[in-house]
């Protein structure tokens, strides 16, 4: 078990957690009041990268902001295995560094991939970027998720920028849903909100759009 836990300071200055091939009770807890910022990793993963089969990460609000990667995931990178439940907190001004070697990176925020199960409930992502140049996904990438792995309830996208799905990229094959959730004046070169790829299954329930939604792609949203 990795405790993260309420601090009286305000500031957790949190360099970097890696979880690789962690038994599957092994658990990361971020709680409310924690704040977690300017964090930088050359690889993937700001804050924490999950490996395969990594346990549990538990985030009870708490503000993420300013963090970077180099690759995938802002904050967070999770992989096959790894369940994620994050309720209440603020992601902000979190960004993948646009490198022209690869010019792929995605999840300004969050990356899932391989199946990863990520749950988020009462959010706030703003003004996180995927990078203009090619990146996917400002503030979310979901990758190759199963059927119930990816849901969203009651989050707010907002000012979040990327070069395809200004808020969230789901690639192709990928499985998620939105609940109650809000997209306002996120932009990218195509689908400012949502870029849905082929044969991904999304489903929308009582969403709010606010602002363009279609640009230049209008197959997307």
């Amino acid at each position: 078990c990795v405790p993260i836990k309420y601090l009286s300071a305000a500031v957790l200055t949190v360099k970097k957690i890696i979880l690789m091939d962690a038994n599957v009770n092994g658990t990361v807890n971020i709680y409310e009041g924690v704040k977690i910022i300017n964090n930088w990793s050359n690889n993937d993963g700001g804050v924490i990268r999950a490996q395969n089969n990594s346990g549990q990460i538990n985030i009870y609000g708490g503000l993420f902001e300013g963090n970077k990667s180099n690759n995938h995931g802002g904050v967070l990178r999770l992989n096959k295995g790894t369940i994620t439940v994050i309720n209440n907190a603020v992601f902000r001004d979190n960004h993948v560094a646009y490198n022209e070697a690869t010019a792929s990176q995605s999840g300004g925020a969050i990356k899932t991939n391989d199946g990863a199960s990520l749950t988020v409930e009462n959010c706030t992502f703003q003004a996180n970027n995927g990078t203009r140049n090619g990146g996917l996904g400002g503030a979310v990438s979901i990758t190759n998720t199963t059927a119930e792995n990816a849901v969203f309830k009651n989050c707010t996208f907002k000012d979040n920028q990327a070069a395809e799905g200004g808020a969230v990229t789901v690639a192709s094959g990928s499985w998620v849903s939105f609940e109650d959730c809000t997209f306002e004046d996120n932009t990218a070169t195509k689908a400012n909100d949502i870029r849905i790829g082929g044969s991904a299954n999304t489903t929308i329930i009582s969403g709010k759009f606010v602002g363009e939604i279609f640009n230049n792609d209008a197959s997307k949203i």
